[in-house]
């Protein structure tokens, strides 16, 4: 049996243990990445991003077929959404996503919908996009190696890329404000 003072030990062991760890936590988080420049400085709002590049990907999409950012870049704006079908704003993003591109895709928006679910749930992301009958290409991302290239670190999460292939906007989160980040800036990049 343990004695009391073992008891009281682990128990201060474990509260110093987690005060470790959220002081780590907040010290990284308080570094700037300068090989990682378009990094947002704060994660928990929506940042407006000054001359960063995206990287160019080829995903597949629930179709099979081979689906290019710099190809659909090319003809205009790319809004990017990052999400899973586990989380319960995904469907709801997807919907706002689709109600932009329905309005604005004749002006030249690409809207490519990343999901990041893993293999075994190819089919049931086929069932949503036959269900919902999104107009633009949901890509599949099961590794999430494109997520990790854009380090997104929450979902839903938003980037836009205009024809440039320059980053002008990454978003975490689904809510109003958000919303409205989204749209002022494709309103910006769609004149």
């Amino acid at each position: 049996m343990s004695s009391p003072l073992t008891i009281v030990l682990i128990r201060d062991l474990k509260r110093a243990g987690q005060l470790l760890i959220m002081f780590i936590v907040a010290y990284f988080l308080s570094l700037e990445a300068p090989e990682v420049a378009w990094f947002p400085n704060n994660m928990r709002t929506s940042s407006v991003l000054e001359s960063a590049y995206a990287s160019d990907f080829t995903l597949k999409d629930t179709d099979g077929k081979d689906v290019k950012l710099s190809d659909l870049a090319s003809r205009g704006p790319v809004l990017l959404v990052f999400w899973t079908a586990c989380c319960n704003k995904g469907p709801d993003a997807l919907a706002y996503a689709s109600e932009i591109y329905k309005e604005k895709k004749d002006k030249g928006l690409g809207v490519l919908a990343v999901n990041l679910d893993g293999t075994g749930r190819h089919g049931f992301i086929r069932e949503l996009v036959a269900t919902y009958k999104w107009e633009f290409p949901v890509l599949l991302d099961p590794t999430r190696s494109v997520a990790t290239q854009y380090r997104v670190l929450a979902v839903p999460s938003f980037i836009i890329v205009n024809k440039d292939m320059e980053l002008t906007y990454y978003g975490l989160g689904f809510n109003d404000d958000q919303k409205k980040a989204v749209r002022s800036e494709l309103d910006k990049l769609l004149k």
